[in-house]
Parts: C-alpha cells; structure tokens; sequence
C-alpha cells in the first residue's frame, strides 16, 4: 500500500488498511502479515499490528514484518 506524499495525514491509509482487513475477513482470513517500511511502522502499531522478526532491506529501504489476528 503507498499514499502519495501529498495525500498523506488525510486518513488514507487508514481506510485502506481497514477495508483490506475487512476483506480478508469475509474471505475466512484469521491474521493479517505484512512488510511495513520502518517509517511507516507507527501507523500499523497504532491499527493494532505487532512487529516481529529483523530489520531487512527491500528495495534498499529497511522493513519490518508485522501482523494482526482478524478475530
């Protein structure tokens, strides 16, 4: 998921987010995983995701797997 820099801070992601959990929800999907880039880590611990697992790079940018239970 990437929110242009311009449109960001307007809850964007945030509806993304939500409407793909929701989603994966009415698919039978139990946990969300994602890779998260490190800058936007705060945006998933505040919609209730965990990190876990190193620090990698993708694309030449650091990462962080990250997950939440859909229950």
């Amino acid at each position: 998921m990437a929110v242009s820099r311009t449109r960001r801070g307007l809850g964007l992601a945030r509806t993304l987010l939500t409407e793909a959990e929701a989603q994966a929800r009415s698919r039978g999907g139990e946990r969300m995983e994602l890779a998260a880039q490190l800058t936007a880590q705060a945006l998933y611990d505040r919609a209730g995701y965990a990190a876990h697992g190193d620090v990698f790079l993708d694309a030449g940018i650091e990462h962080v797997m990250m997950s939440k239970a859909l229950l």
